[in-house]
């Protein structure tokens, strides 16, 4: 039985509120497939499962983002503002600062 409803929310990609997971419940119970009794354990447990498999698609989405981004050859924020950091000591040790061009011809 809950098997049916995952995969009602694997379909949906998985953002379901605690009202959703209500109106799920109470739909198993007027089926016969739950007692009125399982219907608030079950709306509980399916909002949770809900929320735990959302923050796993995120850290999945986020890892691949990073490792794409990597391939790519993009700098890193921290990369980038360690270069920055060199950039203004190098800056410091000259008595003329460099001069920024604006790059439009």
């Amino acid at each position: 039985m809950l098997g049916i409803v995952r995969k009602y929310v694997e379909a949906g990609m998985g953002a379901l509120s605690s009202e959703r997971a209500e109106e799920l419940a109470r739909s198993l119970v007027k089926r016969g497939e739950a007692g009125k009794e399982q219907a608030t354990k079950i709306a509980r447990d399916l909002t949770e499962w809900s929320k735990k498999n959302g923050a796993r698609l995120t850290r999945v989405v986020q890892r691949e983002v990073k490792k794409q981004v990597g391939a790519l050859g993009f700098a890193t924020k921290t990369e980038v503002e360690s270069l920055r950091k060199r950039v203004r000591s190098l800056e410091g040790k000259t008595k003329t600062p460099a001069k920024r061009t604006s790059g439009k011809k």
